[in-house]
């Protein structure tokens, strides 16, 4: 079920009071989502010295700079 349609069967059924609560949960989930994969990003950036191998030293950088762009909350 796409999430419109979730909204508007929660609206239909239980009031829009109860379409906010679930929309505020879904949000909190996400939230908590994207703090949990922002440190396991910010994890492996500090453990990292370098490229596996040196032939992938250019995907390597730009990996590395996506994720830390990523991190500051802007395009990579």
């Amino acid at each position: 079920m796409k999430t419109t349609e979730a909204i508007e069967a929660v609206i239909k059924e239980d009031g829009i009071d109860s379409a906010v609560e679930w929309i505020a949960g879904v949000v909190d989930e996400k939230h908590s989502r994207i703090e949990t994969l922002e440190a396991a990003l910010q994890s492996l950036l500090d453990v990292q010295n370098g490229p596996p191998l040196i032939k992938y030293a250019d995907e390597w950088g730009s990996a590395v700079e996506a994720a830390r762009a990523a991190l500051e909350g802007k395009d990579g």
